[in-house]
């Protein structure tokens, strides 16, 4: 082997050293973040773990108002009190078939809703921070639109494990505008929105959102 010879193989130990370092270090960094970002997890559920109980209040009382209020979410003034007397409707009125009050889209939407957030924060104590809670609640929010859909069924592909509740694939005249946003598969933006409604129903399932912040 010439001295030429020995100087390349040399050169080329050294490179690979360097690049066996450099892959370590880039590890170690990447080990790093992602234990930084588990006990950041960690920390905001311990800080959640004396409200849990207000959250799930918040999230039934929200669903006990709603089942109240849906059997006369379409009715006039006037069709409200011939249905059901001056002061209105005053207990629940049970579904016909099931002897169980009905929850409208909205509360079926919240619940999708607090189901995104939960899957965001479990992979970010997984170490798994690829994605936004945003990412992850539209995602959910694409999981109920399949239930709305003919043919969905708990045994299909999903993350939400309320995609397992059949109840929950029930139609409850969802608006038109929300469904055609999220059938583009397309998240809007301020921005760039997908469409130009003036609705409240973002307002109706973003409860779960202000607990979670």
């Amino acid at each position: 082997m010439t001295e030429s010879d020995r100087m390349e193989e040399k050169a080329v130990r050294k490179k690979d050293r360097m690049t066996l370092t450099e892959a370590i270090l880039l590890e170690t960094e990447h080990r790093r973040q992602l234990l930084e970002e588990k006990e950041k997890a960690e920390q905001r559920r311990a800080l959640k773990r004396p409200y849990l109980d207000r959250i799930r209040g918040s999230l039934a009382g929200g669903a006990m108002g709603d089942a109240l209020g849906y059997p006369v979410e379409f009715m006039s003034y006037e069709q409200i009190r011939e249905t059901y007397g001056p002061d209105g409707i005053q207990a629940y009125a049970p579904d016909p078939e099931t002897g169980l009050a009905v929850i409208s889209d909205d509360t079926q939407m919240s619940l999708f809703t607090a189901n995104g957030i939960l899957i965001g924060e479990t992979d970010a104590c997984l170490g798994n921070t690829g994605k936004s809670v945003t990412d992850h609640v539209f995602e959910a929010y694409q999981e109920w639109l399949r239930t709305q859909t003919h043919g969905a069924s708990p045994e299909q592909k999903h993350r939400c494990w309320l995609y397992e509740i059949p109840e929950l694939y029930a139609e409850r005249a969802p608006g038109m505008t929300c469904l055609s946003a999220l059938q583009t598969g397309r998240m809007g933006t301020m921005e760039a929105p997908l469409n130009h409604s003036r609705g409240c129903g973002g307002v109706m399932r973003v409860a779960p959102l202000a607990l979670h912040c």
